[in-house]
């Protein structure tokens, strides 16, 4: 009787374990490339439209950071609320280990 009262309580546990590793699983796919980094980042900034149709591409004007582990990403689209002239958003992106995060350059 004991041991069926200890399985539903495991039971219980599991799908929170599951829920749990599966943000860990997202949070690893979306930081393994310098480009989903900065898709990442656009996406919960506000931009879920511009973070899925943008290109991004490496901004070579910023060559003195690279040897921090730190280079310069850009995406070519911009919101339509923002008013850039060059229509572009330069994102610093570092490496940490094997991931990747990104945060937006002013």
């Amino acid at each position: 009787m004991n041991t069926s009262k200890a399985l539903k309580k495991t039971n219980k546990k599991a799908p929170l374990v599951d829920i749990f590793i599966l943000f860990i699983f997202i949070f690893f796919i979306s930081h393994i490339t310098p480009s989903l980094s900065v898709r990442t980042n656009l996406f919960f900034i506000g931009h879920p439209i511009i973070a899925f149709t943008t290109d991004i591409e490496t901004d070579s004007s910023f060559k003195e950071a690279e040897r921090e582990n730190i280079k310069f990403y850009k995406s070519t689209k911009t919101p339509a609320n923002k008013e850039p002239v060059d229509n572009t958003m330069t994102f610093k992106v570092k490496k940490v280990l094997f991931l990747y995060f990104s945060e937006f350059y002013d």
